[in-house]
């Protein structure tokens, strides 16, 4: 076990990593971390780790396609515990506790909560009351759900009691020099306000 330790500017803190290797040898197999804190920014063009971008570019331009470290399983097991990722994004600062399980480089389970916030973009504003979100790897995909409550303000319209739900089955992706393919067989998104503009109730449901 060893204390990875920063403060409110690290970009990656833990309260404990547990690291396990494979009998005899020293090649990595499982790596543990508890309470994993990640600092992130996120804006049009993507998500990046502040202090440790310019190393994570670094490796990934002399990384060696197909190669494998030998003190590294290809089937490593990492598992998050109690984590939490702090993304300040153009609208506000988004926080995401969640665990999550990967295995040979697929994740197989995370779920996360939203803490609830106010983004404002563009003279838009949203207050997120709550959110949930949850995807299990299945033989046929990801198994996504997500649930989200709050409301939302522009000029001229203001919708109040906003209740999301959306459920995937089949989820997959493959990427290529082309860009990111993305199949979704089942899809079905359930959108409720209590409030549009006036106090009438008003339903939408998607199925696809």
């Amino acid at each position: 076990n060893w204390l990875v330790s920063g403060n409110e500017n690290t970009a990656f803190s833990a309260d404990s990593a547990e690291v396990t290797l494979a009998p005899g040898t020293l090649q990595i197999s499982a790596v543990r971390l508890v309470h994993p804190v990640f600092r992130l920014r996120a804006d049009a063009n993507g998500v990046v780790v502040p202090s440790l971008q310019a190393w994570i570019e670094s490796l990934a331009k002399n990384a060696v396609p197909g190669a494998q470290s030998r003190f590294v399983s290809a089937d490593l097991a990492i598992r998050l515990d109690v984590a939490q990722a702090i993304v300040t994004t153009t609208g506000g600062i988004v926080t995401l506790d969640f665990d999550a399980r990967i295995a040979g480089g697929k994740v197989e389970s995370f779920h996360a909560s939203v803490r609830p916030m106010v983004l404002s973009l563009n003279g838009n504003r949203a207050r997120i009351a709550g959110a949930r979100i949850a995807a299990q790897a299945t033989p046929s995909g990801y198994a996504v759900t997500a649930q989200v409550s709050g409301a939302f303000d522009r000029t001229g319209l203001r919708a109040a009691g906003i209740k999301a739900d959306l459920a995937l089955g089949g989820l997959d992706w493959s990427s290529a020099q082309a860009g990111i393919s993305v199949l979704v067989p089942q899809a079905h998104l359930k959108i409720s306000a209590e409030e549009i503009g006036t106090n009438v109730p008003t339903e939408v449901a998607l199925v696809g």
